[in-house]
This record gives structure tokens, C-alpha cells and sequence, in this order.
């Protein structure tokens, strides 16, 4: 198989030849990384695929991988959850709302959206926090880890909430526990930013 890298070829390494389409892929991230780069896009003769598409695909004659700095990708990555926290923030103080309302079914229709963004944000600043190299001792209080315990604490209890159809309760602790956790991380996601963008390594 032909493999280009940024539209330049690649060949590996005499003796570190991958056997299989998944220490291809490994290897070529590898790579990447030691560049400082992550592999952000993979085409098989001109068809884009996804990482478990092209572990387990059988052939092909071409692959081309797109790669981008890891600085941009967490920049990008930081900007979006940035600009995700205010629509999420509303979206919590809505929830509550509903359920207040008696609107249960719209209500647990939104908090199954937004917990899922809850999950992204969370993804989004425990990785960039690492390629960023921040350490505990960088927060002004407190650590994201145990931010993010709490936060993942909480949305387990407040499933049994809803397991015992206590709507009120539910939707006081969304305004006074769930709301300020992720002001927190608004807060992280604002200092990575910061970070990330002053090219601090």
C-alpha cells in the first residue's frame, strides 16, 4: 500500500515494517506525534474512513493521512468547548425549568443532550489538559481531577433521581450542584484556553 503523509510519501523504517492495517495505524501516529502532530483525517483510494474502519479493512491500494499540530488541534478543541458552556449552562437552568413545570418527558429529553455534552466537555478538557502538560499545580484552586469525580458523582446520583421520579429535588440540585460544577470547568476550559494560546508547552 502507498502511503501519504501530507501528500509526501511514506515509507517505514528498515526493520520496523507494521504488519496489519492496526500497527500501520499506530505507527503512523507515532510518527506524527514525534513531529508534534496528531493524524487527523484518513483516506483510502480517495474514500475518508475512520480509524476502526481502517483497522479492520481488508486492501487497498492508497492512504492518505491529513495531520495537524497538536497546539491547533487543542485550540480548536478548547474554542469549542468555550463556546459550547454558555448554551449548556442554559440548557441546565431549562431543564430545571421543565421539570418544575411538569414538562418531565421534554425535560428528560434535553438532559439525556445534555449530558452527553457534559461527557464531550469532559473528554475535551481532561485531554487537553494533558497534551497542554498542566499539572495540579497549575489551577488557582482545586483540581480539575476531582472537579471532574464530583461532577461524574453527581450525574450518577441524580440518574437515581430520576429512577424515583423526584422531579423537584432533581431539578434543585441541577440549579445548586450541577450549575456550579460546570462554571468550574468554564473556568479550567477559559485557563487552557489562555494556555494554549500563549504557547505555553
Amino acid at each position: 500500500m502507498r502511503i501519504l503523509m501530507d501528500g509526501v510519501e511514506w515509507k517505514p523504517r528498515e526493520g520496523s515494517v507494521p504488519v496489519g492495517h492496526a500497527a500501520l495505524l499506530e505507527t503512523l501516529k507515532v510518527e506524527a506525534l514525534a513531529q508534534g502532530r496528531v493524524l487527523l483525517q484518513l483516506s483510502v483510494d480517495g474514500s475518508d474512513i475512520d480509524e476502526e474502519g481502517f483497522r479492520t479493512l481488508q486492501g487497498g491500494l492508497e492512504l492518505r493521512c491529513t495531520t495537524c499540530p497538536v497546539r491547533d488541534l487543542v485550540r480548536d478543541s478548547l474554542r469549542q468547548a468555550r463556546d459550547f458552556f454558555p448554551a449548556l449552562l442554559r440548557g441546565v437552568e431549562g431543564i430545571a425549568d421543565r421539570l418544575e413545570q411538569g414538562k418531565t418527558q421534554e425535560a428528560l429529553q434535553l438532559l439525556q443532550q445534555a449530558t452527553e455534552g457534559i461527557g464531550w466537555i469532559l473528554h475535551v478538557l481532561q485531554n487537553c489538559r494533558l497534551l497542554l502538560g498542566m499539572t495540579q499545580e497549575d489551577q488557582e484552586s482545586g483540581t480539575i481531577q476531582t472537579d471532574c469525580v464530583r461532577l461524574q458523582g453527581l450525574l450518577e446520583s441524580i440518574s437515581e433521581s430520576l429512577e424515583q421520579e423526584r422531579f423537584f429535588e432533581l431539578a434543585f440540585r441541577l440549579r445548586e450542584e450541577l450549575l456550579p460544577l460546570l462554571k468550574r470547568l468554564e473556568h479550567y476550559a477559559e485557563q487552557y484556553l489562555t494556555a494554549a494560546e500563549e504557547g505555553v508547552q
